[in-house]
């Protein structure tokens, strides 16, 4: 999902005189020269130094006068800073990205591949914050999404492709909280970045380190190459000395979210590692389902035909799924079996990093590829079942994550946005109540407090059928 509304970050022009008046030996006529070479540099260290502060410009030039030594030592001059704090946007970095390759037996004979036995990877772009600790020492990890494979077929297919092997990979790939443009990307945009490829079809949590006969050839390594990303990052990249690191994610990459923001906050014990998962809710739970406890909605054949659904843990032992330790100890404990925290319904719980979960109520995905409903009946009749079947799944979805507004009413950091969508993934463009989940995020993330962090459409859902109007296509949808 790609950011694809900006947001206006700049107010209208007033108080420059006074300005001056109190910031001339910071950022003066000495630096004059630097006006046009240097641009980008000082945009974005005014985007550092003052961001909450730039929706109105009195606030922007006092910020201004509170940072002059960083906006002197950026190249920063008296038109550049007025003319950014009036309205203009920072322009975009030209930071170079980094593809980098997992080598080397400690790595490759402990994860680090790909289904086909490609070193697996990552792409990093350092911070353009040189100057300002709050966002040199922030880092975001994002994990690629696309669907997973459970079969010979289908994993021998997605093998050659880049979701299955390295070999395939551009030279350059970036997220929506990796992209350097800070008027797209106004809370992330000079942080550190580390994009994970997806190229395991294991939702970025298998621990298979052989390829045999059981798992088709292949390697299922989705968890074990953040373990190995994690160790060059602390070995050659300066991750340890981060503060502030967001970890996020699309689909596959939300569940691999889910899954490994805690263990990458055992990594960095002295960052503050928080997660925001996008269409990473698989699943929420249907009570008729089986086994009892399990977490796992009803197939569709199985609604029509007025029958539970019966899941079995056969994609847990193909991919040796990394279970979040604390739900697995607590089912076993139980009586129950480990693989039930494969359903996030009942891995969330457990999960002790703060989370901003971001899911449309109505996910396309699972309610059509996962779960098997017609996208076009092909009669009335099928029609008024999938339309039935769709109105549950979504109730399904309220209930289930209402488990993260009852955690943030216990006192957790937790925050959640859910609009009435039948999309797989949450669009920027989206909003609920005027605002994006970028922007949430980012309100949430830095503790701002100026928005609600729990965002949950209201909107009238005729037949309990989804309803926000700033849904990609909602008609087509439908």
């Amino acid at each position: 999902i790609e950011p694809n509304s900006p947001k206006m970050i700049m107010g209208t022009p007033r108080g420059w005189v006074y300005l001056l008046a109190a910031v001339a030996s910071g950022v003066g006529a000495a630096v004059t020269s630097r006006m046009d070479v240097d641009s980008v540099d000082c945009a974005q260290q005014l985007e550092l130094d003052c961001h909450p502060s730039m929706s109105k410009t009195t606030d922007c030039f006092k910020c201004a006068r509170d940072h002059a030594a960083d906006l002197k030592g950026a190249g920063c001059t008296e038109p550049e800073v007025k003319a950014l704090c009036q309205g203009g946007h920072p322009p975009a970095s030209n930071r170079t990205v980094q593809k980098v390759l997992l080598f080397g037996s400690t790595a490759l004979d402990n994860g680090g591949r790909c289904l086909d036995g490609s070193p697996s990877g990552f792409y990093y772009q350092p911070s353009a914050a040189a100057a300002s600790a709050a966002l040199a020492s922030t880092w975001v990890i994002d994990l690629q999404g696309g669907g997973d494979c459970a079969d010979k077929e289908s994993c021998t297919q997605r093998s050659t492709t880049s979701l299955g092997s390295s070999k395939h990979w551009p030279e350059v790939q970036s997220c929506a909280f990796c992209d350097p443009n800070p008027s797209t990307n106004p809370d992330f945009a000079l942080a550190h970045s580390v994009h994970v490829p997806y190229c395991t079809g294991d939702v970025h949590g298998g621990q298979q380190t052989t390829a045999s006969n059981d798992t088709f050839g292949f390697y299922f390594s989705g968890h074990l190459n953040v373990a190995r990303i994690m160790d060059l990052l602390l070995s050659n990249y300066g991750i340890g000395n981060a503060t502030n690191v967001l970890v996020t994610g699309g689909s596959a990459g939300g569940i691999g979210t889910f899954l490994n923001v805690d263990y990458i906050q055992t990594r960095l014990p002295h960052a503050i590692v928080k997660g925001a998962p996008n269409a990473g809710w698989f699943f929420p739970s249907d009570p008729t389902t089986l086994p009892t406890g399990a977490g796992y909605p009803q197939l569709y054949a199985d609604f029509v035909a007025g029958n539970p659904s019966v899941w079995d843990n056969s994609t847990d032992v193909l991919w040796d799924a990394y279970p979040i330790p604390d739900c697995a100890a607590s089912m076993v404990a139980a009586g129950r079996s480990a693989w039930y925290c494969g359903s996030i319904h009942n891995a969330y719980p457990f999960i002790k990093a703060p989370l901003m979960v971001i899911e449309n109520q109505y996910d396309t995905n699972q309610i059509y590829t996962q779960l098997g409903a017609p996208a076009k009946p092909s009669s009335p009749a099928e029609k008024a079942h999938a339309d039935a079947f769709i109105s549950l799944y979504g109730t399904l979805m309220r209930n289930s994550t209402l488990q993260v507004q009852e955690r943030r009413a216990a006192g957790k950091k937790d925050g959640l946005f859910l609009p009435s969508c039948l999309e797989h993934g949450v669009a920027n463009s989206t909003t609920i109540h005027g605002v994006t989940y970028m922007a949430l995020v980012g309100d949430w993330f830095w503790e701002r407090n100026t928005l609600d962090p729990v965002m949950v459409d209201n909107c009238t859902m005729t037949s309990g059928m989804p309803c926000n109007p700033t849904c990609t296509d909602l008609r087509a949808q439908r």
